[in-house]
């Protein structure tokens, strides 16, 4: 089990990995709500978001590989996160009266009041509860210590149960209702702070 900053050649391991996985998590049905009618289009969504994370520099795309020693050594991607820096600074072009929190860079200051916070997250599903989790955030804990960044997620509640263990404490629960006929979207989702 190995934990590296993602590379070009894993985008299409990362992407089909995030097609198997993600439809397991409560999002995916606000996400992509027909992704299971065009599951190519989902790839390809993904394939391109990973591709811009790479090339992106308020963003950490780490991997997690996992070998068979026994039978195959050669390591496969079973996981991946992709980190970013929350923007604290105003931007230069944006006006005051529209100085929205999401409109800001990086520019001044890079390393003052920063917050990590998890954008996309999936393990292999035959993975699951197996400490791959646990290692891609203790990997991600590393980079913010060394650099004096807090870290953050927002979690849907089939894996508030691994924040917490690794110490991620709830600041807020928010409850999202998906009031049409079907209601299949409905979720609780908390707003978690490492400590």
């Amino acid at each position: 089990m190995s934990v590296r900053i993602a590379l070009p050649a894993d985008l299409d391991a990362t992407s089909s990995l995030a097609r198997r996985s993600l439809p397991l998590s409560e999002w995916h049905s606000f996400e992509r709500p027909n992704g299971n009618r065009v599951p190519q289009h989902v790839k390809y969504c993904y394939n391109q978001g990973h591709r811009s994370a790479l090339g992106d520099d308020r963003k950490i795309f780490t991997v997690i590989e996992a070998s068979d020693e026994e039978s195959d050594p050669t390591e496969e991607i079973v996981g991946f996160a992709i980190w970013t820096l929350a923007a604290n600074q105003p931007s230069r072009v944006t006006p005051v009266e529209l100085d929205f929190e999401f409109s800001r860079d990086r520019n001044v200051h890079q390393y003052r009041a920063m917050l990590l916070y998890r954008a996309r997250f999936a393990i292999e599903p035959l993975y699951f509860r197996n400490g791959y989790g646990s290692r891609l955030f203790e990997y991600a804990i590393k980079i913010a210590r060394e650099d004096g960044v807090r870290i953050g997620v927002v979690a849907n509640l089939s894996v508030s149960g691994l924040y917490d263990k690794l110490g991620f404490m709830t600041k807020e629960e928010i409850r999202v209702e998906d009031d049409s006929p079907a209601a299949i979207a409905s979720t609780a989702v908390y707003v978690k702070e490492w400590q």
